[in-house]
């Protein structure tokens, strides 16, 4: 039974209390944005220290109460999904873009601006106008890609302007995730995501839409682990679609499971059709768009473009190197580093990709080093570790931790209520240089801090050596 051990009573209780109690005052309005940014510090250190308690839980007693976790689970869920948005509005512009599209407007050819001065049959009600009102830069055309443009009007079409109901809809998706990660790995896995406060937060409460592309990338790791290699390719061009830096697990799909071992004709065979099911996945939601929708203007992506080109922020390396050199060179470097990388994986595939756990241990790395050099570092970016990090590590692996520390991207000028020395680091987005070098310290003590962690990093280093020399 869960009280007959003391010792599973006292890692249990800290953290399903103090998240359910962190759940109520959101679902009941009682905590809110109000109250300050070190408010919500303090949340993160008990909710963090709590759940690092509760990983010391035996996997026995995840086995034995894996229905109760997963009821538990739900609950939180569908309580925080009626909790207002924390330092966030890109749900905004989901609730906005579909209801443009269900108007038949393409967001993708008029951006929210265009109906600030002309009238339409979206702006219908004060919601409407209220939801137009929040828009982040109205002056941009969208910046995601079809698929869920389309989601978001579907879920329009049900509730028209409808946080609530938007966030509702994850959890079909969550659940999906919850049970790949337990048939890749095992219950406790299963539950940590489940009951994972970052996750909660960045997608229940905050509304972002990255589970749905975390669904697909899980769903395409679990049908490669299973064989089935072809519709994990159709999934995995689902997932890039949906997410265009997902590209970057495309060294998994390519080395692991390989079929046919020195046969030249049937691999060629099999990646040719396998690029073709990547191409169909990847290319399907621009001619759902055009073809079945019937609106045009999918495949202007200037926005996006412009967005990955002009947009910084929590760029952590980034912004080290950017007091010694031109950022435009940095980028150039980061481009060639990421070549590098991956050409060092690509050489030491046998072993990098050797089983399932190294495998996905792997692609923690390059996706963690492709987010600590990216100029665009989103807290919620660091949400696609998470089933890697559970299904690769040991139980005392802290790699969720990592997930943590990006927090810290919301301690901004603003949120913090202080001026910035110079006008050119004035803005909304703009992080005090003091946040960064704490994320860079924290990132840097967890990986110093654990033996094991640190071995692989000389392992790494050592085969680069022996590589150079032969």
């Amino acid at each position: 039974m869960i009280f007959s051990s003391g010792k599973n009573l006292r890692l249990l209780l800290p953290y399903p209390f103090l998240i359910l109690l962190f759940s109520s005052l959101l679902f009941f309005q009682i905590y809110s944005v109000q109250l300050g940014i070190f408010s919500y510090a303090f949340v993160l250190i008990c909710l963090g220290l709590s759940f690092f308690l509760f990983t010391k839980l035996e996997k026995s007693f995840f086995e034995n109460y894996f229905h109760e976790f997963l009821f538990f689970g739900i609950l939180l869920r569908v309580m925080l999904s009626v909790s207002l948005p924390i330092w966030e509005d890109d749900w905004a512009r989901y609730l906005w873009e579909g209801a443009m599209i269900s108007h038949d407007f393409s967001p993708y050819q008029l951006a929210p601006d265009f109906f600030f001065s002309n009238d339409s049959s979206i702006l219908n009600s004060e919601r409407a106008s209220e939801i137009l009102s929040r828009v982040n830069h109205p002056d941009w055309t969208t910046i995601y890609f079809p698929w869920i443009e389309l989601y978001f009007s579907w879920i329009h079409s049900i509730a028209p302007f409808s946080l609530i109901e938007l966030k509702l809809s994850y959890i079909v998706f969550d659940l999906a995730i919850f049970w790949f990660i337990f048939k890749l790995s095992n219950e406790k896995a299963a539950v940590l995501y489940f009951l994972f406060p970052i996750l909660l937060k960045e997608i229940y409460i905050n509304a972002h839409f990255e589970v749905i592309p975390l669904f697909f990338i899980s769903a395409s790791f679990w049908l490669m682990e299973n064989k089935f290699r072809y519709l994990s390719w159709f999934l995995f061009g689902l997932s890039v679609h949906c997410k265009l830096f997902l590209i970057i697990f495309f060294p998994y799909f390519v080395f692991r499971k390989r079929i046919f071992e020195n046969k030249l004709f049937p691999n060629i065979l099999y990646y040719f059709s396998a690029s073709f099911l990547f191409g169909t996945g990847l290319a399907s939601g621009f001619f759902a768009y055009k073809y079945i929708v019937g609106l045009d203007g999918s495949e202007d992506i200037r926005s996006l473009l412009l967005f990955a080109s002009s947009f910084e922020f929590n760029s952590i390396l980034f912004y080290i190197l950017g007091s010694f050199v031109e950022k435009s060179i940095i980028k150039l470097l980061f481009i060639f580093l990421m070549i590098g990388i991956n050409l060092f994986i690509i050489l030491q595939r046998n072993r990098f990709f050797k089983n399932r756990k190294r495998s996905m241990a792997t692609m923690s790395f390059l996706f963690f080093c492709y987010l600590i050099i990216n100029p665009i570092a989103n807290p919620w970016y660091f949400l696609f570790l998470l089933p890697l990090y559970l299904i690769s590590f040991s139980d005392n692996s802290l790699g969720w931790a990592n997930l943590f520390i990006p927090q810290l991207a919301y301690f901004t000028y603003t949120n913090l209520g202080i001026l910035p020395s110079s006008k050119e680091e004035f803005g909304f987005y703009n992080l005090p240089a003091l946040v960064l070098w704490a994320e860079i310290f924290l990132f840097f003590t967890i990986f110093i801090s654990f033996p094991k962690n640190y071995s692989i990093l000389l392992y790494k280093i050592s085969n680069i050596s022996n590589f150079c020399k032969n």
